[in-house]
């Protein structure tokens, strides 16, 4: 919140969580720095250790505030931290984290990396520790256990994707326990419902709310090769269009014509702390239209897209997530087909191949030959079996497919 980037948000929000989460995997996977990976590690292990209902629901926010003090609950005294760590340790640390007997925050210390040059990381990372368990002694800042469907959905995504990228068993269980909480808790005689608190669902979902646990519901497919996941996206696009798009008026609305009690629908077009509805939505529905061919799918985007196109050329960092959409439908996104049982290890190692190569512009729909589901009548899968009995990958880009695949490094050097 200052010009130095030492002053946190001391409220810890989900959806910036689930956000950075994301583009810290994508920074990790592109450019393979290990301190990519470790912030993407340390923000899901910290909304799992925080923001994580015992029903899969992610929790909304954490105050700033304990005991009526802003930011109390992180701040450190040098000599508390001395008291912790240990005389031995307590120079590194300090150094590493710029500690100091005046403080950097009203007389106390935000600790932020300052120093790395010749420091024992492992130090750091048993102080750490030391650290952590010394502040859950704290009173704890208060929580907004209410659970929203659109910042879940965009959790979701995150947990899925980096589960899949970095093989991490726990990221997937969570986010396959939130996709159940969010189909069988939140999704009520068909529709989305916007919140979730105490056993209750309440309000009509908007369009956000659609579009980001569609997102989530494609990546959790892709992360796991289940295909209700991809069954249920379907749904919801389906859904989604007949709630909120104005075929009259070519736009996509954040609320349905059904919520009487606003004096105008809503239209909110521009990517600020989250991104928009509208702009969720259309890359949604561009990814569900590569995947059924469904031309309302596409046709519902592309409108949507032209809608903004001199928006886009004007205020470009005012509609980055339209901008992401726009690079989807221009390129030559990659469809891959990955056919065969999702037990089978063979199968396990080439969707991690695919998790983890860097590809943004991408559609993966996973069949098993073996359990027939109601995505075996997708065109796409038409003509895909498996080959010699392994499971195979089809990697397609527009209506030229490569060969299929089998092994590893064939998947590698295509992709």
């Amino acid at each position: 919140t200052d010009e130095r980037w030492l002053v946190p948000h001391f409220e810890k929000m989900l959806y910036d969580n689930a956000l950075l989460s994301q583009i810290y995997l994508s920074a990790y996977l592109f450019t393979g720095k290990p301190l990519y990976r470790s912030i993407t590690e340390g923000t899901l292990n910290y909304v799992l250790r925080e923001m994580t209902s015992t029903e899969g629901g992610f929790y909304s926010s954490q105050d700033a505030d304990s005991e009526g003090v802003e930011g109390k609950y992180y701040v450190w005294t040098d000599k508390e931290v001395n008291d912790v760590v240990g005389s031995d340790a307590a120079e590194t640390v300090g150094r590493y984290f710029g500690i100091t007997s005046e403080g950097n925050f009203e007389g106390k210390n935000i600790l932020s990396v300052v120093d790395v040059s010749s420091t024992d990381l492992s130090v750091i990372e048993t102080a750490k520790v030391a650290l952590l368990k010394k502040r859950e002694q704290r009173v704890r800042p208060g929580r907004d256990e209410k659970i929203l469907a659109s910042w879940n959905g965009l959790m979701l995504k995150g947990f899925a994707e980096a589960g899949c990228a970095l093989g991490n068993q726990a990221y997937l269980a969570t986010a396959v326990a939130n996709g159940y909480f969010l189909v069988n808790k939140m999704v009520v005689a068909g529709k989305l419902k916007h919140s979730y608190k105490e056993g209750n669902a309440t309000v009509d979902g908007f369009l956000l709310d659609y579009a980001a646990v569609i997102e989530g519901l494609l990546s959790l497919h892709q992360a796991t090769l289940q295909s209700e996941w991809l069954v249920h996206a379907i749904k919801l696009g389906e859904m989604m269009i007949e709630k909120f798009w104005d075929s009259q008026n070519a736009l996509l609305f954040d609320a349905t014509l059904e919520q009487k009690d606003l004096f105008v629908r809503p239209r909110h077009i521009f990517d600020d702390a989250v991104p928009s509805g509208a702009s969720t939505a259309c890359l949604a529905l561009l990814k569900l239209a590569r995947i059924t061919e469904n031309e309302l799918f596409r046709q519902v985007a592309v409108q949507s897209l032209q809608s903004v196109a001199e928006l886009m050329q004007k205020y470009p960092l005012g509609l980055s997530n339209w901008l992401c959409a726009l690079d989807f439908y221009l390129s030559q996104a990659k469809d891959i087909i990955i056919v065969g049982s999702k037990d089978d290890a063979a199968t396990l190692e080439l969707l991690e191949t695919v998790c983890s190569k860097w590809l943004p512009d991408k559609v993966v729909i996973a069949y098993d030959p073996g359990a027939p589901s109601p995505i075996s009548d997708l065109k796409l899968l038409e003509n895909r079996q498996m080959i010699a009995g392994k499971t195979t990958v089809y990697v397609c880009e527009g209506s030229s497919c490569k060969n299929p695949v089998s092994d590893v490094d064939s998947l590698k050097t295509i992709l």
